[in-house]
C-alpha cells in the first residue's frame, strides 16, 4: 500500500510505534505524528502527564511480593500465540504487580503454541487476560471446553480488553490506549490488584461472565 501511493506521488511515512517494547515507548510516538500537525509541544505536555502517571502507578505494585501468576490470549487457526518477555504486553503486566508465565520467552515476537502446552503451565495461574475476541465465559468455553479446567476460568478471573469494543469490531485499546498507556495499566492492577486502586473504574477491561 505504501509503494501504491508512492507511485502516485503522495509523500509516505512510515511509523514504527507498533514495535516497541514499552507502553511508554509506543505512547511517545505521539510526538511524531504531532509535529505534522505543529503540536509538538502539546503532544509533548501530553506525554509528560501521561508518563508521570505510569510511574506512578509503577511505584505502587514496585515492592509487591505477591505477584499474581498471569497467561494471555487464546488460540488461533490452532495456535496459541504467546507473547515473549520482552513484548509491551509482558512489560504493562510486569509493571501492574503481575507474574507472566511466559517471560523467559526472549525478545518481543509471540510463540506459537499448543493448547495442551499452555495448560501444563498455565493450569494454576491465578488471571487469564484477553481472551481473543470473546466476551463472555460461555463462548470461549463453547470454543474448547478444555478452557474450563484452567484455574482462573474456575475462579472467574478471566479479564478482556474488550470493554469499549465496538459492535463492527473496533476496539479503542488500540486507538485511545496506544497514548494512554497509564489508564491501561491502572486497569491491569485493578484486575491484579483490586486493593491498590479501590476508586477506579475499568476502562478498557471487562471481566468475562
Amino acid at each position: 500500500q505504501a509503494g501504491s501511493l508512492a507511485r502516485a506521488g503522495l509523500p509516505v511515512v512510515q511509523s514504527a510505534g507498533y514495535l516497541e517494547p514499552h507502553p511508554l515507548a509506543r505512547a511517545e510516538w505521539l510526538k511524531f505524528i504531532a509535529a505534522f500537525f505543529n503540536c509538538e509541544d502539546r503532544a509533548a505536555q501530553h506525554f509528560d502527564r501521561v508518563a508521570a502517571r505510569y510511574e506512578s502507578l509503577c511505584a505502587q505494585t514496585r515492592d509487591i511480593r505477591t505477584r499474581p501468576r498471569v497467561f494471555c490470549g487464546a488460540p488461533y487457526a490452532g495456535a496459541w500465540y504467546m507473547a515473549g518477555g520482552a513484548s509491551y504486553q509482558a512489560q504493562a503486566i510486569r509493571d501492574a504487580g503481575g507474574d507472566y508465565l511466559w517471560a523467559d520467552i526472549p525478545g518481543s515476537g509471540a510463540r506459537p503454541l499448543d493448547t495442551e502446552r499452555v495448560f501444563l503451565k498455565a493450569a494454576q495461574a491465578n488471571i487469564w487476560l484477553d481472551p481473543s475476541f470473546y466476551r463472555s465465559r460461555s463462548a470461549l468455553f463453547a470454543a474448547d471446553p478444555r478452557f474450563q479446567k484452567f484455574h482462573a476460568a474456575q475462579s472467574g478471573k478471566i479479564f478482556n480488553n474488550s470493554k469499549q469494543c465496538h459492535p463492527s469490531g473496533g476496539n479503542p485499546i488500540w486507538e485511545s490506549g496506544i497514548v494512554r498507556p497509564d489508564q491501561v495499566l491502572a486497569d491491569l492492577i485493578k484486575v491484579l490488584h483490586p486493593a491498590l486502586l479501590p476508586e477506579h473504574q475499568l476502562v478498557y477491561y471487562e471481566q468475562l461472565r
